[in-house]
């Protein structure tokens, strides 16, 4: 599993009920196969702002999946964060192009979860 935070361009009086967000988690058919998010959860809702923020969760790793389905939908991802990639957090000091180094426990954690 994939865990992200999108921000999501808006319009400020847009709302996301349950039945939108059902839809959009839901997902859509992308290049002949389905794609769909395993959650979908609204974060911040500051009314005044033309971003909403979501944590979202995908199984698959196809290119640009999250931005790709939010865009089906007719949103715009203007950022997208990881913070988990399989069980694996990533913390939040980590900047993008940096790594970090994997203790034995979270290495064979992570060997197990992709079949090696």
């Amino acid at each position: 599993d994939r865990e992200y935070i999108a921000r999501v361009k808006c319009r400020p009086w847009q709302t996301f009920d349950n039945s939108t967000l059902a839809m959009i988690k839901k997902g859509a058919i992308l290049d002949g196969e389905h794609a769909f998010f395993i959650d979908l959860v609204p974060m911040h809702r500051n009314s005044k702002s033309s971003n909403r923020y979501f944590h979202l969760v995908v199984q698959e790793g196809r290119n640009r999946i999250v931005r790709r389905l939010w865009d089906h939908f007719g949103y715009g991802v203007s950022r997208l964060t990881r913070v988990r990639f399989a069980n694996i957090s990533i913390p939040e000091e980590l900047d993008p192009g940096e790594n970090m180094l994997l203790n034995k426990v979270d290495t064979r954690n992570l060997v197990s979860c992709v079949g090696l």
